[in-house]
């Protein structure tokens, strides 16, 4: 009796480490697979068109040293040093974005903070808050 529950247990053992080894191999193709789609994306980016752009350090208390821009996955760091760089035209379109948001709010606040020319002959002469 002991001697069928070994062979049972061992049995059953068997065909875990089976189940398991399938798994790993199955997983590691959909890692594979993963990698080629992220590696074709990259290649993607890299034959676009390249457009040149340049960030100020008047952006570093926003953005850090570099700005970060990340697209499908794929990760590039353009440095805020006052130097030209040429980056694929999809990340310079992000680039551009965020670098007009930061305009925006400095332009907002900097109205705002000007109070002597904020006064208003009458209730809503002036236009301090802009729908978005």
């Amino acid at each position: 009796m002991a001697n069928s529950s070994r062979k049972t247990q061992s049995l059953a053992a068997a065909v875990e480490e089976g189940m398991q080894k399938e798994l790993v191999h199955e997983l590691t193709q959909k890692v594979e697979t993963l990698k080629n789609k992220r590696l074709a994306c990259a290649d993607y980016y890299k034959a676009e068109k390249k457009v040149t752009v340049q960030g100020s350090p008047m952006y570093r208390p926003y953005f850090g040293n570099v700005m970060a821009i990340i697209l499908n996955g794929i990760a590039i760091h353009v440095p805020l040093d006052g130097q030209q760089y040429e980056i694929p035209e999809s990340f310079a379109a992000v680039f551009r974005e965020r670098i007009s948001r930061i305009d925006e709010q400095r332009n907002m606040r900097s109205n705002m903070a000007n109070v002597a020319a904020n006064h208003e002959s009458y209730a809503g002469e002036k236009s301090l808050i802009h729908r978005v």
